[in-house]
This record gives structure tokens, C-alpha cells and sequence, in this order.
């Protein structure tokens, strides 16, 4: 409504105050809206209605709106319309339209964080009974038109929580809105992904099993309600934000009456509201005090009942395709799957020899739905670890029943993951049991097959326990191939043969390398060490070292005297034959009495003379013979050593 036109003082300051009051009502509402709990939704009634929220209608409403937005109080929200709707329900179907219109907002552009709470708004106010049935199959089909990852969610959502009410009110429409999911689950046209599909099918196994849960509601006294039907052709999707303009009332005392009527009667209400919380709390305790005093089975009767009627339901049947159908149609239960599989799996074990009946059981079982699949895998790594409890005989049908599964590809070989090849995570019936297992494997597929799902890039990281290829588990490796070869499964490892023929190779280069190092560091350090010099170690300590003993001096120092090593060799030769007889042995002691070796006086075998004669040095081949003082005539060159010359 436009502002009037001001004629006179007085409409003025109406104006005025009715412009603060408003400003004020705005922020006591929108306070008293975020803080409302469902322990405090009695404070929060009597503080709304200490202010006239009929003429701040669009601040409540906006206020409701928002705080859905924020988090999921669908709940108590709820509670609150409940008991506003008896005293004002046009405001309350303002309420319903603006949370309608928001929902599909929100849809229409992907806004999951929203999406969730109006949906569960929308499905308390059904509940409730304040919003009308048809509201919700209008929204149930309008997801269905479109199903995706939110879509499916949402319809989940609101069908466990409405579904109970639905099938009260309107029996007939909610049937036919399961028949328009089976329609679209069975549509080759209609591309669903598998995770809507299991969503879809979840809400029939709800149905089928009748599991459906009642929603939890406040308690709250039984008034008189206004169902309100939300027309979606007159809302205006396109726009979100409600109008919270200033508007001036001219009737304002004409309000003021009615609202104070609406508070007495909301006032008159709340004594019944604290009474019934009081005997609420006083039944919770009673049944608290039953709960203590009730008495837990422990015989587990219903367990060995459930035990025998599938053990019974084996050992009547023909086939296996038939036991399979009778225990399909049990309907068991997803947290009983994996008994079920644990009492197939041990009566085959009571057999003499393997049986494919029990292994024609799984695979049809395995066909039925992907949960018992998982049972398998949990199954698996159960019988694994409790691998110690079982005799010889078992572990050969163990290994046969699981092999044979594996083969046929209705367990996948990502079970091979649990598994380990080395030492330390096996033990003799672990390898006994991966032996008829990877035998049934071989038989079934053949090795060459076998090699090659086990080389695919897809099966490798679900296999590299069992065959190991890193550098840091060379043991690790093998021992695989020493096991898988000694089970006449050699082919397997070629791979891990080459691997460790690699890595050996490798080795020996850094072995060859570090080796070259060091000796190149040794002879760095007795060129440094000669002379009997300091060499600081790597723990900081100084050591005086002399690398050589005398005879290494000596051969050393007669080395030096020649040119090369040949002619060396040849000195040492005629050495040796010059010692041997006792005349010249002695000769050769009385020469070294005297400080100089043999052949010193020998111009033909010292290549010092001439260094010495340049250097003007006369003696510099007789420094160690205290006898000759003078240097003796030079001797002619001969080409035979002197043997007998002193």
C-alpha cells in the first residue's frame, strides 16, 4: 500500500510512530525466531506474542524462511506454525506458499544446502497435518521427472518420513507412485545411475519389509487444524525475496483488537502444552525404570532357529539353483547376509570332498544383488584369519570353494589384498590353503590365462602382497618365488625373476662403485700417510700410522731404483739365484753388517751414479761403507751380473 499524503501534524506522527514500531517489531521477531528451540518453544510463543506479529506478518514470514535456510528446524518450526495455525491461518498459508515457492527455487537452480531443509520443512508441516497430501505427490512427481544424485536423496527423504501419513490419508495415489518409480527403474530408455537405482530400490525394501519409521513430533495438544493447499499455478518461482518495505495501517486500532483476541486464546493454550511435556517426562522415566528391569536372552534361541531353517533348507534341496531360490525368498535381512554365507561355507566344509553345490548356491546369490557381495568379501577375510582352526582336509575344500568363485568372476580378485606372501604373515595352513586355491585357479582358468589376469595394471595393486615388487622387500620376493615354484607355479613369477635380476645387477654396480671408491680413498690416505705423517679418522682421533713393514720398504726402494718393473723382476730373479749358494749367503751378511746393500758398488744395477756424479757428489754410492773413503775406479760396463766380485 503507497504512503498516504500527509495533511496534517497528526497523520504525521502517526507516521512516524507506527515507522518505529515497526523497525522495532522487526528485530524482536527475527530475535525471537533464531533463538527458538524445542525446549524453549513455549518462551519463544509468549515472547512473540508480547508484540503484534499481525501487522509484522511479512517479518515473520521472511523471518521463518530464513531460518529454515540457515539449519534444519523444520522440527520445531513446524511446532510453532501448529500452534499459530488455529488463530491465524491466513498468515499460515502466506507461510506455506513462501516455503513452497523457496523449495522449488532452490530445485530449479541446484542449491543443495537449501534443498534439504525446505524438503524436511515441507515434510513436518505435512505431518503435522497443516499442509495438504496432494502438495506432496505435486513434489514428489516433479522429482521424479529429473532423477539425479539430489533428486533421488530428496525423494528418499520425504518418502521415509511421510510415508506412514500417506498411507493413512491417500492409500491409493501412494501406490500408484511406487508403480510410477518401477516404471522408471525398468525404462531401457532412461539412463539412471546406479546410486539412484539403489535409492529407489532402498524405498522398496522399506515397503517390502515394512520397516517404516514414524517421525518423531513434538508433543503437543490435539487442536483444530486448517489443511492448507499450496496452488503452484499463482506462485511466482522466479522470485525469492519477500517485501519488507515499510507500510502504513490506517486501521491499525482494528488490529490491535484482533491480535489481542489471538493472545488470549494462544495464552489459554499453553497450560495444556506444560502438562502434557510434564506427563511426557514422567512416562519417559517410567519406561526408563522397565528398560532396567527387563531381562536379556542369552540361550540366543532365535540365532540357532535361524541356523537351522537354512541349514535344513541345504540339505532338503535337489540343486543348487533351488536352495539358492528358497533362500532368496527368505528376504534376509542385509546384517543376517553374512550368517547366512557362514553356515553354507561350513556345511561344505562337513563334506568328505569338494562339492560345486555349495559353490552354485553363491553364484546365484551373487547374481541376486551386489550386497551379498560384500558378505562374500567379509566372509573371506573372516575364514582368512581364522585360517589356524581349520583341518587339512577343510583347507583343500577352502581353497577349492574359493577358488572356483574366483574363477568364475563373481568375486573379483580384490579380496587378494588381505593377503601377504613372506615369512613373518604366514603360517603352514595359510600356504596350504593359498595351494589348493591357486590350483583350483589354474584349473578352472588355465595358467596362461591366470598370468595374464594377473598381470592386468587393474588386479596388480590388489596382488602385490602376494607378489611382491618393490626393491625394499627383495626377501619378501623371494620367498614368493620359492613358494609359488615348490606349488609347480613358477610361471607366475617370471615377472619378480627378472625384477630381482635387475635389482642384482644393480647392487653389484654400487658395490663395484663404493669398492672403487674406497681403494681410491686407501691410496690416497698411504700416499699421506708415508713418513710416518698424521691422518685424522672420522671420530676426530689423530693415529701416527706406518702403512708399510720393512720388506715392503725394501721391495719398494729397490722398485725405485730401476726404470721399470721388468727389469726389476729380472734384479730380483738373479738375486735369488745369488743367495743360494751358503759362500755368497754370507758374503751378503757381511755387506748388510756394513749398512749397504749388495749390488751397491755395481755401476750396471744403481741409477744414481751419474745423478750423483753431476751433482759433483763422488761418494753418493758409498754413504753407507765406512771402509772406502775414496770412491774406487770406475769398472768397465759387463753384460753379465758380477756374481763372485766383492
Amino acid at each position: 500500500m503507497p504512503e498516504p499524503p500527509v495533511k496534517n501534524t497528526n497523520n504525521r506522527l502517526d507516521l512516524e510512530s507506527q515507522e518505529k514500531n515497526w523497525n522495532a517489531l522487526k528485530s524482536h521477531i527475527n530475535e525471537t525466531i533464531y533463538n527458538l528451540t524445542e525446549h524453549s518453544l513455549i518462551d519463544s510463543l509468549e515472547r512473540l506474542l508480547q508484540v503484534n506479529f499481525i501487522i509484522g506478518e511479512q517479518i515473520l514470514i521472511h523471518s521463518i524462511v530464513e531460518s529454515i535456510k540457515l539449519g534444519d528446524k523444520g522440527k520445531v518450526l513446524g511446532a510453532l506454525i501448529y500452534l499459530l495455525n488455529t488463530e491465524v491461518p491466513d498468515i499460515i498459508q502466506q507461510i506455506c506458499n513462501e516455503i513452497v515457492k523457496h523449495f522449488v527455487f532452490s530445485y530449479n537452480r541446484n542449491i543443495n544446502s537449501y534443498i534439504g531443509n525446505f524438503s524436511s520443512a515441507l515434510s513436518y508441516l505435512f505431518n503435522y497435518g497443516i499442509l495438504h497430501e496432494v502438495n506432496i505427490f505435486e513434489i514428489l512427481l516433479m522429482l521424479m521427472e529429473d532423477i539425479n544424485r539430489s533428486s533421488s536423496d530428496i525423494i528418499v527423504s520425504m518418502i521415509e518420513n511421510c510415508s506412514l501419513r500417506l498411507q493413512l490419508i491417500d492409500n491409493l495415489n501412494y501406490d500408484l507412485l511406487y508403480e510410477k518409480m518401477r516404471e522408471l527403474l525398468q525404462d531401457p530408455d532412461r539412463k539412471i545411475r546406479i546410486y539412484d537405482k539403489r535409492n529407489l530400490e532402498r524405498l522398496f525394501a522399506i515397503r517390502r519389509d515394512g520397516l517404516s519409521k514414524p517421525v518423531q513430533l513434538i508433543s503437543l495438544p490435539k487442536l483444530e487444524q486448517k489443511v492448507h493447499l499450496v496452488t503452484f499455478q499463482y506462485l511466482d518461482f522466479n522470485k525469492e525475496k519477500c517485501d519488507l518495505k515499510f507500510n502504513y495501517f490506517e486501521d491499525s486500532p482494528a488490529i490491535d483488537l484482533a491480535f489481542e483476541q489471538v493472545k488470549k486464546h494462544l495464552l489459554n493454550i499453553l497450560p495444556t502444552i506444560v502438562k502434557d511435556e510434564s506427563e511426557k517426562t514422567k512416562s519417559e522415566n517410567g519406561n526408563t525404570m522397565k528398560n532396567e528391569l527387563n531381562l536379556q536372552d542369552m540361550t540366543e534361541n532365535q540365532e540357532i532357529e535361524f541356523k537351522k531353517k537354512i541349514y535344513l533348507i541345504l540339505k532338503s534341496s535337489l540343486s543348487g539353483d533351488e536352495a539358492a531360490h528358497k533362500l532368496i525368498k527368505l528376504q534376509v535381512p542385509d546384517r543376517n547376509k553374512s550368517k547366512v554365507l557362514d553356515i553354507v561355507i561350513k556345511s561344505s566344509l562337513q563334506e568328505s570332498t569338494y562339492s560345486k553345490y555349495y559353490s552354485i548356491i553363491c553364484e546365484r546369490l551373487c547374481n541376486q544383488h551386489k550386497i551379498w557381495k560384500e558378505s562374500f568379501h567379509e566372509n573371506f577375510q573372516k575364514n582368512y584369519n581364522e585360517i589356524e582352526e581349520f583341518e587339512p582336509n577343510q583347507l583343500r575344500i577352502l581353497g577349492k570353494f574359493w577358488g572356483h568363485l574366483i574363477s568364475s568372476d563373481y568375486i573379483g580378485m580384490e579380496i587378494f589384498q588381505l593377503l601377504i606372501m613372506n615369512e613373518e604373515h604366514t603360517n603352514a595352513s595359510s600356504r596350504i590353503f593359498l595351494k589348493f586355491l591357486f590350483q583350483e585357479l589354474v584349473g578352472e582358468l588355465g595358467i596362461n590365462e591366470l598370468k595374464l589376469r594377473l598381470s592386468e595394471d587393474y588386479i596388480k595393486p590388489f596382488v602385490k602382497g602376494l607378489f611382491p615388487m618393490d626393491k625394499d622387500n627383495v626377501d619378501d620376493m623371494k620367498y614368493s618365488i620359492n613358494y609359488f615354484t615348490a606349488i609347480g607355479l613358477g610361471v607366475l613369477t617370471d615377472e619378480m625373476r627378472e625384477k630381482l635380476q635387475i635389482i642384482k645387477a644393480e647392487e653389484e654396480i654400487k658395490q663395484e662403485r663404493i669398492r672403487a671408491t674406497l681403494e681410491e680413498e686407501q691410496n690416497v690416505k698411504e700416499g699421506e700417510g708415508e713418513g710416518g705423517q698424521l691422518i685424522k679418522k672420522e671420530e676426530g682421533e689423530e693415529v701416527n700410522i706406518n702403512i708399510k713393514n720393512e720388506e715392503a720398504m725394501q721391495d719398494e726402494a729397490k722398485y725405485k731404483t730401476f726404470d721399470s718393473y721388468k727389469r726389476w723382476k729380472t734384479h730380483k730373479r738373479c738375486n735369488s739365484r745369488y743367495e743360494a749358494s751358503p759362500r755368497n749367503r754370507q758374503r751378503g751378511d757381511r755387506y748388510e753388517r756394513n749398512g749397504r746393500s749388495r749390488y751397491e758398488g755395481s755401476s750396471r744395477y744403481n741409477n744414481n751414479t751419474n745423478s750423483a756424479r753431476d751433482n759433483g757428489d763422488r761418494t753418493g754410492r758409498y754413504q753407507g761403507n765406512k771402509r772406502s773413503r775414496t770412491p774406487p775406479r770406475e769398472r768397465r760396463r759387463s753384460r753379465t751380473p758380477p756374481r763372485n766380485r766383492q
